[in-house]
């Protein structure tokens, strides 16, 4: 690893992230000399941070509102990346910066850990956003869903928007989401969702929503689609995913242990004992 020991997020809010506690007690408990800070950074001040933070930090996670933003400042993209266009982690190297897409194999991660099959499912993703266009990615390239529908608050300005990222997906709206529909996954943040519809009672069989968001374990948006009988999954094994994917990026190292690891400093945050 360079000798540049510092390694965090950039967002807004950052304040609800789980990262600077698992990043940091998994340096204490493996003995990396690294510390990793969460960063509050409103997106006027972003060119001139990322101006000077090669200098300072070896690479940094991205989250809301910068995963597209960022974009601008990077010399290099991973495939995965480019694809999506959004990136959620930056390397420094050599005066330049890389960016790459974790999220597909933290939704990925989501996906195998909780035993969720697309194929043949008619699919639903609320939102467009960069974890959007990550989740599309990532059941595009290993699944064969029946229907994938985009879902939006204004539909034809998400139908511009995934055009200029040449995805060619059918958006409908907010009130039409749950007509045809087996599997959602909403990829907006928690202040949204009150906005979404109440879906309704799943009867012949059982349906199932995913949040993308980890903090608070049961959104508005879970709480609601289990009171209608539906299966929720929340975030936290995408978080895990992506989280073990950025460790092994930045420092090389990944296995069980450091899986472990992650997991227990994750439980700790939450408030769980081991």
């Amino acid at each position: 690893m360079a000798e540049r020991k510092l390694v965090g997020l950039i967002g807004r809010p950052v304040y609800q992230s789980a990262g600077q506690f698992v990043f940091n007690g998994i340096f204490s408990e493996m003995v990396i000399d690294a510390f990793y800070a969460a960063i509050d950074l409103a997106p006027v001040n972003l060119a001139a941070f990322l101006k000077h933070a090669g200098e300072h930090f070896f690479a940094l996670n991205v989250t809301s509102p910068h995963k597209n933003t960022v974009l601008d400042f990077c010399d290099r993209l991973s495939p995965s990346a480019g694809k999506t266009q959004s990136v959620n982690l930056l390397s420094f190297s050599d005066n330049r910066i890389t960016g790459d897409n974790l999220d597909v194999s933290g939704f990925n991660n989501l996906v195998a850990k909780n035993k969720v099959s697309f194929d043949g499912m008619n699919v639903v993703i609320i939102g467009s956003g960069g974890a959007a266009r990550s989740v599309m990615h990532a059941i595009s390239g290993r699944y064969r869903p029946a229907s994938l529908h985009v879902a939006s608050r204004n539909p034809e300005l998400t139908e511009r928007k995934l055009e200029a990222y040449d995805l060619d997906y059918p958006v409908i709206s907010y009130q039409d989401m749950f007509k045809l529909c087996d599997i959602v996954v909403n990829c907006t943040p928690e202040s949204a969702e009150r906005v979404l519809p109440p879906p309704p009672p799943r009867r012949a069989k059982s349906g199932v929503a995913i949040d993308l968001v980890y903090n608070p374990p049961r959104t508005m948006f879970l709480r609601t689609m289990e009171e209608s009988g539906w299966r929720i999954i929340n975030g936290e094994e995408m978080f895990i995913g992506q989280g073990l994917a950025t460790f092994d990026k930045i420092f090389e190292i990944s296995g069980k242990r450091v899986e472990n690891i992650f997991r227990k400093e994750f439980q700790k945050f939450r408030g769980i004992p081991p």
